[in-house]
């Protein structure tokens, strides 16, 4: 009796291990996702003129991009974007920033049973 107790508290601790990893996983890849949103978001390469201006779609690319480097399955119709702040400079470009959000879910799969974490990264966002 003793060894069927041994083997179904460590079957148990197992799963528990697994899903705590699957879940940090998923937190973690949403933190460093969302840092790559404020720095997308921040436009320092359109706005000193290094990098012609990208289109809506362009950017949705790159969001999606991002997403699939940090091991996100992300849609490119679930990004939210908006330019604010659009007046022209000296250098003849306009000055403006992003507003990006996304909405995901993350699956956490175990033995039997699954389920989804969602997440709605944005660039405004705080980190912590």
């Amino acid at each position: 009796m003793g060894r069927i107790k041994l083997l179904i508290v460590l079957v148990v601790t197992l799963l528990a291990i697994s899903t705590v990893a699957q879940i940090g996983l998923a937190e973690w890849q949403n933190l460093q996702f969302q840092d790559d949103l404020h720095d997308l978001a921040a436009n320092l390469g359109e706005n000193t003129g290094l990098v012609a201006p990208r289109s809506d779609e362009e950017l949705r690319t790159v969001v999606t991009q991002k997403a699939k480097a940090r091991g996100i399955e992300l849609d490119p119709r679930r990004v939210t974007l908006q330019r604010t702040g659009t007046t022209q400079w000296h250098g003849g470009s306009e000055w403006h920033t992003f507003y990006l959000a996304v909405d995901y879910e993350a699956p956490i799969r175990l033995p039997g049973y699954s389920f989804a974490l969602r997440f709605s990264p944005s660039s405004t966002k705080k980190t912590f």
